[in-house]
C-alpha cells in the first residue's frame, strides 16, 4: 500500500510542476534564465512557470515593499514589468537576485500613492 501511495504522489507531483520547470531545474533563482520564461509566457499568452513565480510574491510583495496593484491589473502587466527589470539589470543582477528584483519591478511598477 505504501509503494501505491508514494507511486501515486510521485506521478502527482510530476503533472503538477509546469513543463518549463522540469526542464530548468532550480535555475529559476537566475535572472537571465527567468527572463526567458517570463518572455515565452508573454509570448504564448499563457501562465506557466514565470506567471506562477511573480504570483506567488505578490502578497510578500506587497506587503513588504508597500506595493498597490491597480484593480484592473492584468498578469501581462505584471510580467511585462518584471521582463523590463531584468533586461535592465542584465549586467550587474547575479545568480539569487530574482526574488528580490520581482518585487522591484512591481513595485516600480506600482508604488503606493503617499
Amino acid at each position: 500500500m505504501k509503494v501505491i501511495f508514494a507511486g501515486l504522489l510521485g506521478a502527482s507531483l510530476a503533472l503538477a510542476t509546469p513543463i518549463s520547470a522540469k526542464f530548468i531545474g532550480t535555475m529559476y533563482y537566475m535572472p537571465s534564465e527567468m527572463l526567458g520564461m517570463c518572455k515565452s509566457d508573454i509570448a504564448r499568452g499563457q501562465a506557466g512557470f514565470c506567471t506562477e513565480y511573480v504570483l506567488g510574491t505578490i502578497d510578500q510583495a506587497a506587503s513588504e515593499f508597500g506595493i498597490c496593484f491597480p484593480n484592473n491589473i492584468e498578469y501581462e502587466d505584471m510580467l511585462r514589468a518584471v521582463v523590463r527589470r531584468f533586461e535592465e539589470g542584465a549586467g550587474w543582477m547575479k545568480p539569487g537576485d530574482t526574488a528580490l528584483q520581482v518585487k522591484v519591478a512591481l513595485k516600480n511598477a506600482w508604488p503606493c500613492k503617499k
